[in-house]
């Protein structure tokens, strides 16, 4: 007589088995959590570029708005004084103001006001009306910004006017902001 042996699987078979099936499916598990990790830190980093970039244009938009040296003259000769530009940037908060152009206002200027501190504000005041628009935040907490101005000489300075400046605009506009991770980027725009 001859014995057949049934097909069919252990009990150690089977333990093994579930055993391999444990050890991928753990393996699977931390390969999709570091995944998941990875995924969270690329979206954070691509949003602070993001902020950045959306913070220069902001800054970029306004300097555009600048009266030129020709327009600064001719504001001159009809007896308006004031300056296009003005910076302090010293210490931790600092400010910087914009005399623009703006079509929305009988005068035909506004002004624009940056507050660095923790993060950035920008605010705007139409010329004849006394009070400031709320702030617009440019940058979230965490960003540092600093600003620099290039004067006739070349030589870079944290407050605009200089003594001894005449009303003239600067040469050229330095915005250093630091993102929450530590980069640190710096963008220059000549001015006109």
């Amino acid at each position: 007589m001859t014995r057949h042996r049934e097909a069919g699987m252990t009990l150690i078979e089977i333990l093994i088995a579930m055993s391999i099936m444990a050890i991928l499916s753990v393996l699977g598990y931390k390969a999709f959590s570091n995944l998941l990790i990875a995924r969270e830190s690329l979206m954070a980093t691509s949003q602070r570029w993001v902020d950045l970039a959306r913070g220069f244009r902001r800054v970029e938009t306004d300097i555009a708005r600048l009266p030129t040296a020709a327009a600064q003259e001719d504001a001159r000769r009809d007896g308006q004084r004031g300056l296009p530009l003005r910076l302090d940037s010293g210490g931790s908060a600092g400010h910087l103001e914009l005399q623009v152009f703006s079509g929305m206002t009988p005068e035909g200027r506004e002004t624009i006001r940056y507050q660095a501190g923790d993060g950035l504000t920008w605010q705007a005041q139409k010329q004849g009306v006394s009070k400031l628009a709320s702030p617009w935040r440019v940058f979230p907490a965490g960003y540092q910004v600093s600003w620099r101005v290039m004067g006739a000489d070349g030589s870079f300075t944290e407050v605009w006017p200089r003594e001894g400046e005449s009303s003239a605009l600067p040469r050229a506009l330095e915005m250093h902001v630091v993102m929450p991770d530590g980069t640190g980027v710096t963008r220059l725009w000549n001015l006109p």
